[in-house]
């Protein structure tokens, strides 16, 4: 199975999946392809599957949604029953050290108390607490703040909606539900080129920002 976001920068998701069409020796010919999109208005569907996608999904992506997928696609005989992971002399084995354990509930304690957070927003996309706190630290990779700088002092409007578009749907897996919906806003405005909105809004939204990931760093370290 190939997943396939739609907004990714010099060629989205539409026109990656007519270049793999155009490999006539490619490995994937028959290989479903989901479409994965923020765009959830009525009749995307319809116009995913016309362009060739097998199916898609509406980002964030809950549990749910991805293991339905999953059993839709895979070949059965794939497919089996979870078991427990035993050790060697057959006994199941713990999921984390009490330490491990301990460490984990503390952050979850203080991200849970964080403002601009909401945690349970969070879980219900990450699934885990453990795949939650992997993608807090994901979230902070890279200086996203200085690229969207760059982007708006150059005028790169195309660069700019594609890079506030990431920032909006990884906000909102994390549970930064509010700063996800500021920077969907100024993403509709890059689309739509109101770029009065944009200056006035850009630096509201950064500040609120980095104020999270500096909050989010104190606490993970």
């Amino acid at each position: 199975i190939i997943f396939l976001d739609h907004m990714m920068p010099e060629m989205d998701g539409m026109e990656t999946l007519q270049h793999m069409k155009q490999l006539t020796d490619s490995q994937n010919m028959k290989t479903p392809v989901i479409m994965l999109t923020a765009n959830a208005i009525f009749g995307a569907k319809e116009e995913y599957l016309e362009a060739g996608f097998t199916d898609y999904l509406t980002k964030p992506i809950q549990e749910t949604e991805i293991l339905e997928m999953l059993l839709k696609y895979l070949p059965k005989e794939t497919i089996c029953e979870n078991v427990a992971e035993t050790d060697p002399e057959g006994d199941e084995q713990p999921e984390m050290t009490g330490q491990v354990q301990d460490e984990k509930e503390g952050y979850m304690q203080q991200l849970d108390a964080l403002e601009g957070l909401d945690v349970q927003t969070g879980l219900a996309y990450c699934m885990s607490e453990e795949f939650y706190l992997e993608m807090l630290n994901e979230y902070l990779q890279g200086d996203k703040a200085s690229q969207l700088a760059h982007f708006l002092e150059k005028e790169e409007w195309d660069n700019y909606r594609t890079l506030m578009h990431a920032l909006k749907s990884t906000s909102l897996t994390i549970g930064a539900v509010h700063l996800s919906e500021e920077a969907k806003a100024l993403e509709m405005a890059a689309k739509n080129g109101n770029t009065e909105y944009i200056y006035e809004c850009h630096d509201k939204m950064v500040a609120e920002y980095r104020k999270l990931t500096e909050k989010i760093k104190s606490i993970l370290g």
